[in-house]
This record gives structure tokens, sequence and C-alpha cells, in this order.
């Protein structure tokens, strides 16, 4: 880093993933961060603070200093935000799986061929996240490859680290939402080239088959080259309900369980992102193990419409990469903070109802792993490998992109009651209470590439 080259200089407070492990919370009493003029982390640590300033030339105007009770945190990810059913969030929720699928998600996917319709309710979605310290999201929206590129614009202009995807279906599908084989393939390709012909380093294109129900061999067949070919992710849906995963056995009888007939298909990949998978046994896990699949958990949604309990415990165990999603429109909350209090409740029903002493639900440092260095580990992408997987543990000083968040004080009643004679909080208890009481009120600037991305 040159030393002359500096952005930005903050001072206070720092919560991250453990270096020694990565599922464990360390806080970090009053160091200092600096990021340069290309959002690389130039400086992370204790030292005097005039030794810093004499070595790296920066002035008194690009320092921020945390003020107490506030504290600083890595970029929250959301791993599945299926951007085209945030209108009808909270509505339609006594509907289950399939049925919601049908009768409200494929309609408003349907709503997206209007540009204009699309700019402005994803100006309010892409808003909410980032507000709500979601630095990178996964973004599925609809069949409209204008759609996508308006969406693109917009995570551009404010600066959200964004995949975004196509979804496809060319078999079992809805006569007004429908493409064949040929057409997904022509609109999929022609976005991952829009996309990264404008060499925005924030901007990626994901491959977005919606099932395997509704996603025929042949176009299968043509994603995983165009996958393999050019490293691109390919997200979709495993296992999410009862419903679906008896309809894929009578629909391939011939194949033991839901994993073997995705790994036929080659589906089961490092590059792949498999949502849900709530309904699977030890065996699938254990060859999602072996493949190095990643898996987007979306416990709001699960609950919601009635999917399943998610069992996080077993997954993590068997050391499958989790991340967490939102899957908002299924899903009623657009924040991954509400995805970790979710995640830790479903976590807490199923240890309930094994009644097993031995059985332990994921505590708060494995469900905040999971928003950050899970969700980071599930897209390791080829150019920015290095940031994901370090983006949680801010011990290491790495280039590229650092996204972070800062929380201010909670404003909830019981966050005044004193718990020393001090009449201060520790910085753990003032991290617990934003963990379960947060929101975006609470989140004073949302940091990406060194920039302040939160909206007005």
């Amino acid at each position: 880093m040159a030393k002359t080259n500096v952005h930005l200089v903050v001072i206070g407070d720092f919560v991250h993933i453990s270096g020694e492990n990565n599922r464990e919370i360390e806080y970090l009493r009053d160091y200092t961060l600096i990021v340069d003029n290309n959002g690389r982390i130039g400086f992370f640590g204790r030292s005097n603070f005039d030794d810093l300033m004499q070595e790296y030339k920066f002035n008194h105007q690009q320092v921020m200093r945390m003020t107490q009770g506030q504290f600083l945190i890595p970029g929250l990810i959301d791993t599945r935000a299926t951007a085209a059913c945030f209108p009808i969030a909270c509505t339609n929720m006594d509907k289950k799986s399939f049925d919601w699928l049908e009768n409200c998600a494929l309609p408003a996917e349907a709503q997206c061929f209007d540009p204009n319709y699309v700019n402005k309710i994803m100006q309010k979605l892409v808003k909410q996240m980032v507000n709500n310290g979601t630095t990178t999201a996964c973004y599925l929206l609809s069949m409209h490859i204008e759609a996508c590129t308006t969406l693109a614009n917009i995570t551009s202009k404010v600066g959200q680290r964004a995949m975004i995807g196509k979804t496809c279906m060319d078999r079992n599908s809805p006569y007004y939402y429908f493409e064949t084989p040929d057409q997904a393939m022509e609109t999929t390709l022609r976005l991952v080239r829009t996309l990264r012909s404008r060499m925005d380093p924030l901007l990626i294109p994901i491959i977005v088959p919606r099932l395997y129900l509704t996603t025929s061999e042949k176009l299968i067949q043509k994603f995983n080259q165009l996958s393999k070919d050019l490293g691109i992710y390919i997200q979709t849906t495993m296992a999410q309900s009862t419903e679906e995963v008896k309809i894929i056995h009578e629909m391939f009888p011939e194949n033991p369980n839901y994993a073997s007939i995705l790994d036929a298909a080659s589906l089961l990949t490092s590059r792949t992102i498999l949502a849900h998978c709530v309904h699977i046994t030890d065996e699938e896990i254990q060859v999602l193990k072996d493949r190095n699949v990643g898996i987007s958990h979306c416990p709001n949604s699960n609950i919601s419409i009635r999917s399943g309990l998610f069992d996080a415990r077993k997954l993590l165990t068997h050391k499958v990469n989790i991340g967490l999603g939102t899957d908002i429109g299924a899903g009623y909350s657009t924040s991954i903070l509400n995805a970790i209090r979710m995640a830790l409740t479903t976590s807490r029903v199923i240890s309930m109802e094994r009644n097993d002493t031995t059985y332990k639900p994921i505590s708060n440092s494995e469900a905040f792993w999971m928003a950050t260095l899970g969700g980071a580990t599930g897209y390791p992408h080829v150019s920015c490998r290095r940031v994901e997987i370090e983006l949680a543990n801010l011990h290491h000083i790495f280039s590229y992109f650092f996204p972070i968040v800062m929380p201010g004080n909670i404003l909830m009643p019981y966050s005044l009651i004193a718990t020393s004679k001090t009449q201060q909080f520790l910085c753990s208890e003032k991290f617990q209470r934003f963990l379960f009481a947060g929101d975006d009120r609470n989140m004073i600037q949302v940091y990406v590439a060194g920039n302040n991305i939160k909206c007005d």
C-alpha cells in the first residue's frame, strides 16, 4: 500500500471471526483499520496513532473514531435474495411451498417484463438490504434479461456487491412463464456477457436453473458446460419440501435419492450453491460434502411457508459450507440479522424435539459465521477468493474489497440496564444485544471497498 494513498482510517472496537477457530467470535478493543483509495486494507491492528499517521501520511479529516457503544463488524452476506418476490413479502404466508411457488412466486416474476416496474421495486429492495448491513447479495430475479440488467444498474450505482442471475424454466412451467432450452441458454449467456463487459468487480453473473423439476436435462448440460468454461456459479434448489422430494423420485425412480439425481447430471460441484436442502439424508449430506457444494440456508422462508426445519447442526458436523439467505417473498424480512435469529430458533426447536441431551443447537457465533464467512466460503469467486474467505477475519491484512458495517447503540429499553458498576457494557454484551435486537437503525454506516453506501 502506498503510504500516501489513504482513503479511510477507522479506530475503535471490532467484532470478527477468530483466525484460530473460524466459528468463534473475537472482540478487539481499540484497533485501527486503514483502507486505501482502492478499497484495500493497508493496516489492521494496534499501534501508536502518531506513528501510523507519520508512516501512512493521513490527516485527521480521514480518521473516523467510533464512539463508546459503537463497534464494527464484517459485512453481512445474503446468499439467496429472490428479488422479484419482494413486492409480495409478508403476504400469502398461509400457503405451503409448492402452492406458494405456483400461485405467488411465478406470477410475481412474470410481472418483471416491465423495466420501469422492476426499477421501482429494485430501488426499494436494494436500499433496504444495504441499510440492513447486507454488503453482498446473491439476487435471483426473473427470466427477463432487461430486468436483470436494471437490477445490475441499481446495485452498481449504490455500490453493493451483487451476484445476479435470471431464473430459467423449460419444463413443468406455466404457459405464461416458459422458455425453450435454446432461449434460456441464449439469454443467460447474453446476461453473463453483458455483466462481465462492464468490468465492475462488484458485479458477478450467476446461472439459475430454478429446480431440476422445471429444468430439462438438455438445458442442465448446457449450463454445466457454461459454468465450467467461464467459471460461473450455479444456484438451484434441492429438497425444500417433502412434496418436491416425492415428485423428483417419481420422475427418476431409478435413482436412490435426490442428491444422486443431481450428481448424475453433474450439478454437484464446487461451483454449485443449493438452496434449502431441508429434507436430505445422511448419505446425501456426505455427497454434498464430498463435492464441496455450498448450501444457502433460508430459515425464515422454510418456516413461513412450512417447508420444514433445516438441521444446521448436522451439516456443520459434516463440515458442509453453509451461508444464510433471506429468500425474500417466501421469507418476510430483507435482513440477514433476522436470518441469524431464525436460524438460531430453528436449531433450538430441533433440539427440543429431539429430546437428546447430546444434541447441541448452533451457537450465536456459528450463526454469525454463516452470515459472514459461511456465505463467503460458498461463493469463492475466482477474482476475489482471498478477500471473501478472509472478510470475516480481520486479523489478516489482505487486498481487494472489504465490506464493513458499523452498528450504533441498540435503542432498546433493556439495553440501558447496567451489568457492571461502571455502567458500561463489555463488547461481547453489546454485540449480543445487537445480534438479537438490532436493526437498520443501528447500522450507522455501511462500507464496501472503502465507500459508505448507506442509503438515505
